[in-house]
């Protein structure tokens, strides 16, 4: 008996993971290393119907067109514009050329998914709140991440003290660190805490800042580097709260260290002497080969792209999504700290 129950549980799961779930065709505009690695892959699990890829390239169309079977390889939006199947467009190109692309895709009144950042001024991102379409998803994967998530239903209902928020890397010679990079770190603040202002900022050696944040509850203290190394980059996030300190590592492991009781000031911890405890809130799976080891879905790329194709198909709940409104105070952030 109880093995066909688990016969019967895997072919259901089986057929579920053999199922296509999307019907509406869409395109995707650039096609580089961030793309190839988190996007298209995530879109080819989910199996939507991609019918258009845009490349700037023609060098690169006989290789993309073997890669993409059946996909039709076009040099400009004017194609992808024009069919009126095509319900929703990704766009992940240079940072310079994301604002005017995106400008094309909301005009159109087409759904679109922007990889960040999707323009590079408060202003910029002002024009594109005013445009036809707005149904917008910026590529800010870390809000579905699930160690994110936990952090977020754990931080709900408690009293912050402060955070200490560390992004480092190699140098970025290539584009603008603030708005390439530290978008995320910003965003990320921003999703947790609420808006803040900047209290200070402190540049130091050739791409270091130095930044405290002043949100409507807590306070926090960020270090955004590029004087590190790519191959040994930092992401981690410290969370003081009332009941404990919460370690988040990039988007890997969640951990909590509970808050020892004090006595009339006294520390109880230094009377009692226990060994200290670490609860465990999540931790990426490594040694099955499942779904939820798989980095695409702990860096939350799987869970942003199916939620934009689940509004996409469904035609709602577009406001849950990380659309522009929600960028808005991570701009906002960027303008002040550039303005020190």
């Amino acid at each position: 008996m109880y093995s066909e129950l688990i016969t019967a549980f895997k072919r259901r799961r089986m057929a579920g993971m053999l199922a296509c779930r999307y019907s509406r065709p869409v395109a995707f505009v650039g096609i580089g290393h961030h793309s190839l690695t988190n996007l298209y892959p995530v879109i080819e699990n989910l199996r939507v119907p991609l019918r258009y890829i845009c490349l700037h390239s023609t060098r690169l169309a006989p290789l993309v067109e073997q890669r993409f079977p059946g996909v039709r390889v076009v040099h400009s939006l004017d194609p992808v514009l024009s069919d009126p199947e095509v319900e929703a467009v990704f766009v992940a190109t240079p940072p310079r050329a994301q604002y005017s692309l995106a400008c094309q895709v909301l005009q159109s009144s087409k759904a679109l998914f922007i990889e960040k950042p999707p323009c590079r001024t408060l202003d910029e991102l002002d024009h594109l709140a005013t445009l036809p379409s707005q149904r917008v998803q910026v590529g800010l994967q870390k809000r579905y991440a699930p160690a994110v998530q936990t952090l977020v239903r754990h931080l709900r209902h408690q009293r912050l003290e402060h955070y200490t928020l560390r992004y480092c890397t190699g140098a970025y010679p290539e584009g603008n660190a603030l708005t390439d990079l530290f978008i995320h770190p910003l965003d990320l603040v921003v999703f947790l805490f609420g808006s803040a202002q900047v209290a200070s900022v402190v540049r130091s050696g050739q791409g270091t800042l130095l930044v405290h944040l002043l949100h409507e509850s807590v306070a926090g203290a960020l270090e955004l580097s590029t004087d590190y190394s790519w191959q040994h980059p930092m992401e981690e996030l410290t969370v003081v709260g009332r009941q404990g300190v919460y370690h988040l590592q990039g988007t890997e492991r969640l951990t909590c260290t509970p808050i020892p009781p004090s006595l009339v000031g006294v520390p109880m911890e230094k009377v009692l002497r226990r060994h200290a405890s670490e609860w465990t809130l999540y931790r990426r799976e490594t040694f099955s080969p499942i779904p939820e080891a798989c980095t695409l879905l702990s860096e939350g790329f799987y869970g942003e792209v199916k939620a934009f194709m689940d509004a996409v198909e469904e035609g709602k709940e577009w406001s849950r999504l990380t659309g522009l409104a929600s960028v808005l105070p991570a701009y906002e952030l960027m303008q002040q700290i550039d303005s020190w």
